[in-house]
């Protein structure tokens, strides 16, 4: 993920979780609420040096998800807001230190991806999701128009 602001660059991070698919249409369309911990980050120069800022947040993802099965596998996009509750950050620059207060309690932004599943077992998946993310707001209060883009590369299993 990339934190947008002057000459950013992305930080890897991670993202662990849980979700649940409940049907809205058949086994065509589904709900898909997630519960995640994610770690995403920026290494810039925005602040008199070179460093790298990571932030960590609980995030709660509601997308709608169409699938199309064909025997044991099936293709999926999906679509949908979250919000993230920024749990703590910090920024590795010798000699700076971001105020808390900088930082926005909270993230907004919209998923969009899609991938593909293969059928393990009599009621178990296991999937490969690429999905982007577009943030809505400013994660910092001192900088001006700092959001979160980038894209996620997740490996899952669904039972």
């Amino acid at each position: 993920m990339n934190a947008n602001i002057n000459s950013s660059n992305s930080d890897t991070g991670f993202l662990f979780g849980a979700h649940l698919e409940a049907p809205i249409l058949g086994e065509v369309l589904f709900l898909q609420p997630e519960l995640n911990f994610n770690r995403v980050g920026a290494q810039n120069n925005s602040f008199g040096g070179f460093g790298t800022t990571r932030f960590s947040y609980l995030e709660l993802p509601v997308q709608f998800k169409a699938k199309i099965k064909a025997g044991k596998v099936e293709v999926f996009g999906l679509a949908g807001p979250k919000i993230s509750l920024l749990l703590g950050s910090s920024t590795d620059i010798a000699g700076f230190t971001i105020q808390p207060a900088d930082r926005t309690s909270y993230e907004i932004s919209l998923y969009l991806g899609g991938g593909v599943g293969i059928g393990v077992g009599d009621h178990s998946t296991l999937s490969l999701t690429g999905r982007y993310v577009l943030g809505l707001n400013d994660i910092d209060n001192s900088a001006s128009d700092w959001k979160f883009r980038g894209f996620q590369l997740l490996a899952g299993l669904t039972f």
